[in-house]
């Protein structure tokens, strides 16, 4: 099931965490990000099918943490692309 990624209805840590998330290529997963974006699970949970849905980040595989599918450079070039 592909989905479609909408920006404009991004969570308002998007950005942050998909910095993040490129930069700390081994932390595409939900408990590190609780703990530094101070958020709860659900929410956690939400921005990395974001992240997956925008193709910034692999798809869940069991318990494991996410691929991570994008340079630094080719996530600034999707985040202008976005925020046109």
């Amino acid at each position: 099931m592909e989905q479609k990624f909408d920006f404009s209805q991004a969570d308002p840590l998007f950005v942050e965490v998909a910095r993040f998330v490129v930069e700390n290529n081994r932390m595409a997963w939900g408990s590190p990000l609780e703990r530094k974006f101070e958020i709860g699970f659900i929410r956690s949970r939400r921005i990395l099918e974001q992240l997956e849905a925008a193709g910034i980040v692999g798809e869940a595989v069991r318990c494991k943490p996410r691929a991570v599918l994008c340079t630094a450079e080719e996530l600034e070039q999707k985040l202008a692309e976005w925020q046109k």
